[in-house]
């Protein structure tokens, strides 16, 4: 086993070459090494808390404190939110491909003729609505089919407007709910494009940071 010099850097301290640029500008090679990136983002992780305390102290809102920040911060729980957001759509179209029996005859009920042409289409609007949310591509899509099926599933199926007694009570309820969840789709694609303009401006960022050493090398 070689023996290492008095001055030897430890593996996990040495620099590591990054390069930045594209092929064809210059090449700009920076080093960095594990700990100090470990230093850095501790560093970061500071500047983040003082810049939340900065906040409260300046505008007096509470923000969210850090465990439960971290947590709705988390991929992982987006992926969550968005199944449970869609729970009712996609189990339904679930439920109504593997009884699709009972299906056709609830088209037939609500007067969707043809039944046999209804069906499929209704099932096939519920599972795309709701796995262009959770898969997070063409998400906005996916809310607006969800929330304009929910809309129009209140004449057709709930219309309290034309009934007495209970009944009228119940699907006014109905509709009250279906209201209140299309309210949660607008929020949901309305955070959604919050999302996409944070990735637009960090993707812009890293641009400008990358393009900064090029235009110096090449000066």
């Amino acid at each position: 086993m070689p023996r290492q010099g008095r001055n030897a850097v430890p593996a996990s301290n040495r620099a590591e070459p990054v390069r930045l640029g594209a092929a064809g500008d210059g090449i700009h090679v920076a080093f960095s090494s594990p700990a100090r990136g470990e230093r850095a983002a501790g560093r970061r992780t500071e500047r983040s808390h003082g810049a939340r305390r900065d906040v409260q102290r300046d505008t007096g809102e509470i923000l969210t404190p850090y465990p439960l920040s971290a947590i709705l911060d988390s991929r992982a729980f987006a992926i969550f939110a968005r199944i449970v957001l869609t729970f009712v759509f996609w189990s339904a179209g679930l439920g109504m491909a593997l009884d699709y029996g009972e299906t056709l005859r609830t088209m037939s009920h609500f007067g969707l003729q043809p039944a046999h042409l209804w069906a499929p289409a209704v099932i096939a609007t519920l599972l795309a609505g709701s796995a262009l949310v959770i898969a997070n591509r063409w998400a906005w899509l996916g809310f607006g089919i969800l929330a304009a099926f929910t809309a129009l599933s209140i004449p057709i199926a709930h219309a309290f407007w034309t009934m007495s007694g209970e009944e009228r009570l119940a699907h006014f309820h109905f509709t009250v709910e279906h209201v209140s969840l299309i309210g949660g789709l607008m929020a949901g694609a309305i955070v959604n494009r919050a999302l996409e303009k944070r990735a637009i401006e960090r993707r812009d960022l890293e641009k400008r940071a990358l393009a900064r050493p090029t235009a110096t090398l090449a000066r």
